[in-house]
């Protein structure tokens, strides 16, 4: 008799553990499924910021382009100002050097 009161008792402590059991696998299945749920979060978060920050470094990259470009067309404005200033004073010596010579050719007797 005393081995079927074992017995039942066994049951019941394996039908409680089982319980238990099922209750801590329900639990860590609940865990895993916000865990997964943060992770996708996460995950959609990063592909976001690397969208944004290609599309940051494309318009940085076309920003910097145009700027390039602009100092390039200075650049060669100012050198076609120099060089138009260069022949000025070019022609301005010898413009100079041209009216010496007239004015020390009017002066010889």
């Amino acid at each position: 008799m005393e081995s079927k009161d074992d017995f039942g008792k066994n049951v019941h402590e394996l039908e409680k553990s089982k319980r238990l059991l099922e209750a801590q696998l329900d639990e860590k299945k609940q865990q895993i499924e916000e865990l997964e749920d943060e992770l996708q979060i996460t995950e959609d978060a990063k592909l976001r910021m690397e969208v944004n920050m290609q599309a940051a470094k494309t318009q940085f990259d076309r920003e910097l382009s145009a700027r390039d470009e602009q100092n390039e067309e200075k650049r060669k404005a100012l050198l076609k100002q120099v060089r138009r200033l260069f022949y000025t004073a070019q022609n301005a010596r010898g413009y100079v050097f041209v009216i010496g010579t007239f004015q020390n050719y009017k002066q010889v007797p």
